[in-house]
């Protein structure tokens, strides 16, 4: 059939592409299975569950500092609001206009997206925070941003 033939150039075409070596001043670059490309994780899976990762673990960590420290001084949600907006959405969203996202890898942008606005709304209303921009889902986080990309795959895989 016409998709057994395609799976099997495509087959040869990673035999190919594998078996290439590329020189820079006559010495071979060693293939490796992830590099960072402009700040951004790539594998030869193709797959964005590092990147994602990644970013996510430095969105934590800069919440972990701002956090304490905008709740310390005492500020209201709409600046906490403002400065995840500004800072945390910077840093997770970087490079998300190429990702495709498999449903767990959006539920783990979801849950750290909900944690943040669970904190933010501490002793607030929820109607108060809507009016901030931060009652979002993240889907509708990354429809808005133009990189929600969702994909669904059947049988195992590494995006599932």
């Amino acid at each position: 059939s016409a998709a057994t033939r395609q799976r099997r150039h495509d087959a040869k075409e990673q035999e190919v592409a594998e078996a290439t070596i590329f020189y820079i001043d006559g010495r071979p670059i060693k293939n490796v299975k992830e590099f960072k490309y402009l700040g951004r994780i790539l594998d030869d899976e193709d797959d964005d569950s590092p990147a994602i990762a990644r970013n996510l673990k430095r969105a934590r960590q800069k919440w972990g500092m701002i956090g304490r420290i905008i709740s310390k001084e005492g500020a209201c949600p709409r600046a906490m609001a403002t400065f995840y907006k500004a800072i945390l959405l910077s840093v997770l969203l970087y490079g998300s206009e190429s990702w495709v996202l498999s449903k767990s890898m959006l539920r783990n942008l979801e849950s750290f997206h909900r944690r943040c606005a669970r904190y933010i709304r501490a002793g607030t209303s929820e109607r108060m925070l809507m009016g901030h921009g931060l009652v979002l889902t993240a889907r509708r986080l990354f429809q808005w941003r133009g990189c929600y990309r969702l994909i669904s795959i059947s049988g195992p895989g590494p995006r599932q």
